[in-house]
């Protein structure tokens, strides 16, 4: 006879195993649906989903198998990809596999589609469950989602040659404890601030957010086409037509979109009794959880400015005053703005004559997005590497975060450049089979990346100075001058020597806000020594950048401000 406590376990586990199994039904019935959808004929035999037929460039390998996975896929799904196709196509030497997954498939199964890749001639393209239930019921998001993953792994893209925000897991990497944080603020209302360089990473960090809190409604908008005087009637329609795509109830199909003449002062005490309308009814069945969690990107777009009208600045006060009564006082939403620069937090009073204080002043915890560790940087890159069968030796990632400064963007860019220059004359392959990559083999090609024209030199151009130059941030332009000019770029520089050398064009307190913001985006590194902080700038190919745009003269100038410097230090 049984005891209590075995049957108990005999209970529990019969549960878990009931819930996984009830996980994989949904997820298939999911998958079943998209594939529907996207233009294809399946056949659904248990488990096992085959593409019969498909339109546009995946029709030459059908048939081919669609793997559905709840929990890790790893090298051994990729084998049996393979195998479930070998029986599939048996005269066709084009054979592809479709994994679903929801979680990101772990490092054996990234060697693996590698090795199958190269070795099989086998086209495996990978697609996270979170993003095809986002893109349902819409047979147009559907189509466009499969689109993109196809653009990326069918046609063997360069996957350092990620220029736009990350949406695919399997290429993003570090930002873990980062998500995880900011998950736990916004579930707790708090509004964030997330503020960065461009190309920092925000946009992606706010997509893997949407990911990992699928079971909230998600809003996401990009402020970058708000540029009339009135655009909070606009607003507030995409913020609702968002909630209008999750009600699949439908009790809101008729709704009418506020007119885009009426300013934003005039809409929001219906516009917050609409959010709170919606919120009930996408909410109501447990669908979806509490808070709605609201995504601004690009948020300096629509900052009003001393240039511009009185009305632009109302519309600010206007549309952020209301989602902070939702925020705060309905407790309906929570709110996560991104930019490059904190402004919409700090600035209290707008440069209008008889415009309200802002809404927002000092409602956002400011997060920073900051470089990547040498241990996040190596991973990436070895875990990239593994999906282009690249190997590199130990000096080469390590080498990459020094001239990167940890910064993703740049190490991804500095890489693929250097890999292009090296593939078709390496003639050292590892025992995998694999290309290898060695620094010693690299290295002369480094001061090319500045010389040809390219990402990394458009990306200091257009990316870093361009936005300091239109900012007229002139403090930052002058320290970062300064240490570029350094000699020994390992010899740091005092903030003490700084701010003597700034002193006759710069109060003290804007040369160490410049310093506070390079150092929180991760363009200056601060080291202290003894209660002295120390300044040099993280991204040595910024400092190589910076001095090949001034002249000899220039050059020597600060040469002797830094001399100065030295006796200050010593001193």
């Amino acid at each position: 006879m049984r005891s209590p406590q075995s049957q108990l376990l005999q209970n529990s586990t019969y549960n878990q195993l009931l819930r996984q199994q009830e996980r994989k039904d949904k997820y298939l019935d999911l998958a079943a649906k998209f594939l529907e959808l996207i233009g294809t004929q399946i056949k659904r035999d248990g488990e096992n989903l085959t593409i019969q037929s498909i339109e546009g460039s995946l029709s030459p390998y059908a048939p081919f198998p669609v793997l559905v996975k709840v929990d890790t896929p790893t090298d051994s799904d990729v084998i049996r990809l393979v195998e479930i196709s070998e029986t599939l196509t048996l005269n066709n030497p084009q054979r592809l596999g479709i994994l679903l997954y929801e979680v990101s498939p772990d490092t054996t199964a990234r060697i693996e589609m590698a090795k199958v890749r190269l070795r099989d001639h086998f086209v495996l393209i990978p697609i996270p469950l979170t993003q095809v239930e986002q893109a349902l019921p819409s047979q147009g998001e559907c189509r466009g989602l499969l689109q993109g993953y196809v653009d990326r792994y069918l046609q063997r893209v360069d996957f350092f040659d990620d220029r736009n925000a990350i949406s695919d897991t399997l290429s993003f990497f570090g930002r873990t404890e980062l998500l995880q944080r900011l998950g736990e603020e916004l579930l707790r209302y708090q509004g964030i601030g997330l503020f960065g360089l461009r190309k920092s990473g925000k946009t992606s960090i706010l997509l893997q957010l949407g990911l990992m809190l699928r079971e909230h409604p998600i809003i996401r908008i990009d402020l970058q086409r708000y540029g009339s005087y009135r655009y909070g009637a606009a607003l507030f329609n995409d913020i609702l037509r968002s909630l209008y795509k999750l009600d699949t109830q439908g009790k809101h199909l008729n709704y009418e979109p506020f007119s885009q003449n009426q300013p934003a002062a005039e809409l929001t005490a219906e516009f917050i009794q609409r959010v709170i309308d919606f919120s009930n009814a996408i909410c109501k069945n447990g669908e979806y959880k509490l808070p709605i969690l609201c995504f601004l990107d690009e948020v300096e777009r629509i900052i009003p400015t001393p240039e511009d009208t009185r009305e632009k600045a109302e519309e600010f006060n206007a549309c952020f005053a209301a989602l902070r009564v939702l925020s705060q006082e309905q407790r309906q939403l929570s709110l996560l703005v991104a930019d490059v620069h904190p402004d919409c937090n700090r600035i209290n009073q707008w440069a209008q004559q008889g415009v309200a204080t802002n809404p927002v002043f000092n409602f956002f915890k400011e997060v920073f997005v900051s470089p990547f560790s040498e241990e996040e940087t190596q991973e990436m890159l070895i875990n990239i590497g593994k999906l282009m069968s690249l190997e590199f030796d130990e000096a080469t990632p390590r080498q990459i975060h020094q001239q990167s400064g940890g910064h993703p963007f740049v190490s991804r860019q500095l890489t693929r450049f250097l890999t292009q220059k090296l593939k078709e004359k390496n003639t050292n392959p590892a025992q995998s089979g694999n290309v290898l990559i060695k620094w010693a083999m690299v290295e002369p090609y480094l001061e090319k990346t500045l010389t040809q024209k390219g990402e990394l030199k458009n990306y200091i151009e257009r990316s870093i100075w361009e936005d300091l130059e239109k900012r007229d941030f002139e403090v930052a332009i002058a320290l970062l001058q300064i240490l570029a000019c350094n000699e020994n770029f390992s010899e740091r520089m005092t903030q003490q020597a700084l701010l003597y050398k700034l002193r006759a064009k710069f109060t003290d307190n804007q040369c160490l806000d410049a310093c506070i913001w390079l150092t929180s985006v991760g363009l200056l590194e601060r080291k202290e020594v003894e209660q002295e902080d120390f300044y040099q700038i993280r991204i040595p190919l910024l400092s190589r950048w910076i001095q090949m745009q001034l002249t000899d003269e220039e050059i020597e100038q600060c040469k002797i401000h830094f001399q100065i410097a030295r006796l200050i230090n010593s001193d």
